[in-house]
């Protein structure tokens, strides 16, 4: 008679992303958001807050990311130059918001959603871990930098 194989007590990475999904809510900057990256985040169910639907086209920074403070979201957004600008870290900071910048310009609305996705198990690993206010650069190959906002 063969052992008893033993089963594996680690949960699987697709199980534990699943979970983080369901408290987080991430809010699309008007600089990154597309159609694309909508679509690619709520295919993996997560829940998505769009510019023009939930805070009005044209609200200025100071004021939605008050509210992406207040309502705990993540937010995603691209700046190539993000670390060089003082009062947007400011605005951030003063805010309490998570972020994620993209830090790829030029990147395709495709290979934005590609690489989101890619490290989106990562991203929901700091949301949840990190205290806010919490700023990371996202470049385009996937590499994550956490940029000193306190």
């Amino acid at each position: 008679m063969r052992p008893r194989r033993r089963t594996s007590r680690k949960r699987s990475a697709a199980s534990s992303t699943a979970k983080l999904l369901e408290s987080a809510v991430f809010y699309l900057d008007e600089s990154i958001f597309s159609r694309n990256l909508c679509l690619a985040l709520e295919s993996v169910g997560a829940s998505v807050c769009r510019p023009g639907v939930d805070i009005p086209f044209g609200t200025p920074d100071a004021d939605w990311l008050r509210t992406a403070g207040e309502k705990k979201w993540i937010v995603l957004m691209r700046d190539q130059r993000v670390r060089h600008r003082t009062l947007e870290v400011a605005s951030l900071r003063d805010a309490g918001v998570g972020a994620f910048v993209l830090t790829a310009g030029q990147a395709t609305a495709q290979a934005t959603a590609n690489v989101i996705l890619s490290r989106l198990p990562k991203m929901l690993n700091i949301s949840r871990s990190e205290r806010r206010p919490f700023l990371y650069t996202l470049g385009i190959n996937g590499a994550l930098s956490r940029v000193k906002i306190r």
